[in-house]
């Protein structure tokens, strides 16, 4: 981690390494939930970035998820050029279903927990009617919405952060105690929760799945 001045807007600092054969390149993201970005000093022989694609997805200096479904989003189109040819040449719609699953389903849905609570009502909306297109040109034979996807996704996660063993599960809260002889109504878990203190903050991954399962 690159220490600077911690009352910098700075959200997520990223250090990227290369131990093997090629040089090393360095690099921090800036980010702050405003479009208003107070830059902390320049680091010699470190670039300063306001995006950066880590791990297949693209950080902006927002924390907004726009231009990571954008990008994949346009490949998306690409790819539905080319299942319209398959299509052409009399593929069945069985395995055109399995090749949009694969070319494109994996791309929308690629770390889709991550992001989901941060994506806007208009986003969503382009995500929806590339969906409908695809299912117009008869190219996928299931018409399915974002919001759908988001729920089945979080909720396979989170079941899955449960377990001990997730890499994940020592972010979970303590479990809240539990007096047996009130008669209370079935929660889908024990976990205490958190204060809120932003939207953004209730939007992330864990957050938004304690409290929509409460």
């Amino acid at each position: 981690m690159i220490p600077y001045d911690m009352q910098a807007p700075v959200a997520v600092r990223c250090l990227w390494t290369n131990c093997y054969t090629l040089p090393l390149p360095f690099f921090y993201l800036l980010s702050s939930p405003s479009s208003i970005l107070t830059y902390p000093p320049p680091l010699p022989d470190i670039e300063q970035v306001t995006s950066a694609k880590i791990l297949g997805v693209i950080f902006s200096h927002t924390l907004s998820p726009t231009p990571h479904i954008s990008a994949f989003l346009t490949q998306c189109n690409q790819r539905l050029y080319l299942l319209s040819q398959l299509k052409y040449h009399n593929l069945s719609s069985q395995a055109l279903d399995i090749m949009f699953q694969a070319l494109i389903l994996s791309k929308i849905t690629y770390a889709l927990p991550s992001f989901a609570g941060h994506i806007s009502s208009s986003v969503k909306n382009r995500i929806n009617k590339f969906v409908r297109k695809a299912y117009r040109r008869g190219l996928v034979s299931r018409l399915f919405g974002i919001d759908t996807l988001i729920h089945k996704f979080d909720h396979q996660l989170f079941r899955s952060v449960q377990y001990p063993h997730h890499c994940l599960h020592h972010l979970l809260p303590e479990k809240r105690t539990i007096n047996y002889s009130w008669q209370l109504r079935p929660r889908g878990h024990d976990y205490t929760l958190c204060h809120i203190r932003s939207t953004t903050f209730k939007n992330a991954f864990l957050n938004r799945c304690l409290f929509a399962s409460i």
